[in-house]
């Protein structure tokens, strides 16, 4: 039978013993490139990004050749790098740019509504306030859209 002690010295030794391996600020590579280290400053995504952004929420918006996505902390892309732009993620969504055009991904990449808005915002409440030729709106989650009666 475990005493007291045993079961509030193990928990801490277990505790202090374990490593910062936390990815961290994004870092540049002599060859310019961006890669993401640990705590411990151990490389933990190789430098092969133009561009790098911290990680939010588990994902990190990364860019390379002009063109943006989403990795997680493995560095595996949750979003494919083909975007002109990437969103953060709100209510399972992220919003995207393509071909100068809006719409939204899922977190697996799948595209749930198709980019075609001028501008687009977060989803709050299941709702996101987008922008078309001119006119305001907004979609829900599912694409479904209610416009403004009036113009911009």
């Amino acid at each position: 039978m475990m005493s007291y002690r045993s079961l509030i010295v193990i928990p801490l030794m277990i505790l202090l013993g374990c490593k910062d391996y936390a990815l961290k600020e994004p870092f540049r590579a002599p060859n310019g490139l961006y890669g993401y280290k640990d705590g411990e400053g151990k490389i933990r995504i190789e430098a092969k990004y133009d561009e790098a952004y911290p990680f939010r929420e588990g994902l990190a918006t990364v860019g390379l050749n002009n063109k943006r996505g989403l990795i997680d902390k493995t560095g595996e892309e949750v979003i494919p790098l083909w975007y002109d732009d990437v969103g953060r993620f709100s209510e399972g969504l992220a919003a995207v740019l393509f071909n100068r055009k809006w719409g939204y991904v899922d977190i697996t990449g799948k595209v749930i509504i198709y980019p075609k808005y001028d501008w687009v915002g977060n989803f709050r409440e299941g709702l996101a306030a987008v922008r078309l030729n001119g006119k305001r709106g907004v979609i829900n989650t599912q694409g479904q859209e209610y416009w403004s009666m009036t113009e911009d």
